[in-house]
């Protein structure tokens, strides 16, 4: 079997296997002579072939979960089998979840600014042109947040769309053909 691992769901990158003992014990490939205590692989994806981010990526000296294969082929194949969809799915959920993150903090800084604004408005010594200056300042901020809610809005809405999409395609696949 020739077939090479494919790249991390998550990240994109590199996932390579490892030869260990039966107990899981990293290995080189002079091990294969002596094999004195079993042979086994292991999946590893370190931090150095990935994205920073990535939530399943390992400090180099550790394997990906708890199972060692009893061959290359059986890990590949486990490694290699996964459902795109899921995989997607909970990627959008993810980026949705820290979108409407992001929109809370923006709608909390607008109503800071707006704040500050109404303190200098209500001044009753009048205002200087300097705080004339911050305030409309503070408005054009204002306005941009506004306008960056709207743009993160928009994308939610198209994630949504695109989670109902791979929802309705699942539910299609899934369903029995009519005869």
């Amino acid at each position: 079997m020739t077939e090479k691992l494919r790249p991390c769901p998550f990240c994109g990158g590199e996932a390579k296997l490892q030869l260990t003992d039966d107990e899981g014990n990293f290995k080189d490939e002079s091990y294969l002579e002596n094999p004195y205590s079993g042979i086994g692989y292991v999946i590893i994806h370190d931090i150095s072939n990935s994205t920073s981010d990535c939530p399943i990526a390992t400090d180099s000296d550790s394997s990906q979960g708890s199972y060692i294969y009893e061959s290359k082929e059986a890990a590949i194949i486990t490694w290699n089998k996964r459902d795109c969809n899921a995989i997607a799915e909970s990627r959008i959920e993810l980026t949705i979840d820290i979108i409407n993150e992001e929109i809370e903090v923006e709608k909390k800084a607008i109503k800071n600014y707006r704040n500050v604004i109404r303190t200098h408005l209500d001044r009753s010594d009048g205002l200087s042109e300097w705080h004339n200056d911050q305030i409309s300042y503070m408005n054009d901020i204002v306005n941009r947040k506004a306008l960056t809610i709207n743009l993160k809005e928009d994308i939610l809405n198209d994630l949504k769309w695109i989670m109902e999409g791979l929802r309705e395609n699942e539910q299609k696949t899934n369903s029995p053909k009519n005869s």
